[in-house]
């Protein structure tokens, strides 16, 4: 079976002691200091049936400004 957060560890990179800190305020109480994560795992019935989110593609949007020449 393959590990399935390996696409996270293209995003964040290898772990760090900071992985452990929340990186976003809790959904239900708005505190970033402390979450609560519940842990489930998939068994064989869950495989092609249970929803999960993942990282979509990166999109890059190039900007443009108006200077004046020299500038």
């Amino acid at each position: 079976m393959c590990d399935l957060a390996a696409d996270l560890l293209a995003l964040l990179g290898e772990p760090s002691r900071e992985a452990y800190a929340p990186p976003f305020p809790c959904s239900k109480c708005g505190t970033a200091d402390h979450m609560k994560v519940s842990m489930h795992s998939p068994s064989i019935g869950d495989y092609g049936a249970l929803v999960v989110r993942r990282p979509g593609p990166v999109i890059r949007k190039q900007t443009w400004k108006t200077v004046k020449l020299g500038d």
